[in-house]
């Protein structure tokens, strides 16, 4: 199980990252695209471990978020993660 600050430090990050993705469609993509990263392929990852409802809701909203803008290319890869991940 996780502390409850970490789930509340994690959570803090999340919200960041959600803010950075709403606001900057053109940093969403680079985060998004990064290779290095592993963004979304780390969202996907975190929903799948046995994590407190909060901070799942948190990745989502994180997921969500980069979805926001638009950006097709990372709408596919988003809709492929899910897929992959079901």
């Amino acid at each position: 199980t996780m502390r409850e600050a970490d789930v509340q430090g994690l959570v803090g990050i999340l919200r960041l990252v959600q803010e950075i993705a709403r606001h900057s469609p053109t940093n969403a993509s680079m985060m998004a695209d990064n290779a290095a990263w592993h963004v979304l392929e780390s969202l996907f990852g975190l929903l799948a471990c046995p994590v407190p409802a909060a901070l799942k809701a948190e990745l989502l909203n994180t997921v969500t978020a980069f979805a926001a803008p638009g950006n097709k290319d990372v709408l596919v890869k988003i809709w492929s993660l899910l897929e992959t991940t079901q």
